[in-house]
């Protein structure tokens, strides 16, 4: 994986890293890890979290762009609050995002010409991307189970996925709507249609408390990688631990 972007100067910056938002990074650097043959959360109190050598390759790669002054030192504080807005603004060279910023960058920058492309792991060839983020549930009880039911029928159903996700240019939930003819007159769109073939969803009961967590060890183990010089493997194992005790509770 690289660690600069030429032909950049000025006020643009080659990549972006939010330091603060634990969920925008399992979004956007889970999959660099994912797909560079690594896994990150433990499925249960049995399971050993971060392995494989792409965690902390990828962390390096991480630390060696920031290092290098190719990230935005505001890039530290980003909680996520202005995130979605970062690649429209014109002063990056690119960044992991999701398809939301199609759109979105045609209202913010109309003129800028970008690309799209999967999200790599450290060889070529390797991609991966994060599907989900959203749980359905029908409360123990409920009286209502039928009409949750046909709820999501609704959601599911040929016409919602593709006259209002996909003609909003909203990725679609099901894979079999991406061949859509709203994707086809649109490249950018059919390229991040790709990303659902090759993506992962993390899955355990305690994705918050292990992953998406402000004070969590995913978090602090990204910022200590970041913007601290200490051992990677010694961060690394910190974050393991952390992880298995958080499992075991």
């Amino acid at each position: 994986m690289p660690t600069r972007s030429p032909a950049l100067g000025g006020d643009v910056k080659g990549y972006f890293l939010p330091g603060s938002c634990a969920g925008c990074n399992i979004f956007t650097v889970g999959p660099l890890m994912w797909a560079s043959g690594a896994t990150i959360e433990p499925k249960d109190a049995n399971d050993e979290p971060l392995q494989g050598d792409g965690v902390k390759e990828v962390l390096q790669w991480a630390r060696d762009m920031i290092k290098a002054g190719n990230v935005h030192e505001d890039a530290r504080s980003e909680n996520g609050e202005t995130f979605h807005l970062r690649f429209g603004s014109g002063k990056l060279g690119m960044m992991g995002t999701g398809n939301f910023n199609i759109a979105l960058v045609k209202e913010q920058n109309p003129n800028m010409d970008f690309g799209v492309a999967l999200l790599p792991g450290v060889k070529s060839g390797q991609v991966s991307s994060f599907a989900g983020g959203d749980i359905v549930t029908i409360p123990k009880g409920s009286k209502r189970v039928d009409d949750a039911i046909d709820f999501m029928k609704f959601l599911l159903s040929e016409e919602t996925q593709v006259e209002v996700y996909a003609k909003n240019l909203n990725m679609t939930t099901r894979g079999d709507m991406a061949d859509n003819k709203y994707f086809r007159e649109n490249p950018k769109v059919q390229q991040v249609a790709k990303a659902i073939e090759v993506a992962k969803t993390p899955y355990t009961l305690k994705f918050f408390e292990l992953i998406n967590s402000p004070q969590g060890p995913w978090l602090q183990m990204l910022q200590r990688a970041y913007y601290e010089d200490t051992d990677l493997d010694t961060i690394i194992a910190d974050a393991k631990a952390q992880m298995k005790a958080i499992a075991a509770e």
